[in-house]
């Protein structure tokens, strides 16, 4: 049985929308990547994924608020206004907040007051 024009049309508008919204999603699941290179400076706990305090600490490894997490290998350490800090400079009981990537690993770490 062939489509009528008026499906056709139908079944191409639904498809083109499937790609705009799977585009989106993608632009959408790489903004935390974008904001870490330019909008965040530590001020505001919305800019980050997640925010908490170190529980534990053993080396690419860390659980924050009883989560346990891994630290990206190429992951960056900041504290307010946008500074670099050394890994050295958190501890057990720091307030943190944190970006990840896809995977989950931190890629962007705070330390925050």
């Amino acid at each position: 049985m062939m489509k009528r024009d008026g499906e056709k049309q139908y079944s191409r508008l639904v498809a083109a929308w499937i790609i705009v919204l799977a585009c989106s999603a993608c632009c959408w699941a790489v903004f935390p990547a974008w904001a870490e290179d330019g909008l965040i400076d530590g001020r505001n706990l919305a800019d980050f994924e997640g925010v908490g305090h170190i529980d534990r600490m053993e080396g690419d490894t860390m659980v924050i608020n009883d989560c346990q997490m891994k630290l990206a290998p190429n992951a960056s350490y900041y504290k307010q206004g946008r500074r670099k800090i050394k890994k050295s400079s958190f501890a057990v009981g720091s307030k943190v907040g944190f970006l990840t990537n896809r995977r989950g690993d931190i890629t962007s770490l705070w330390l925050l007051p």
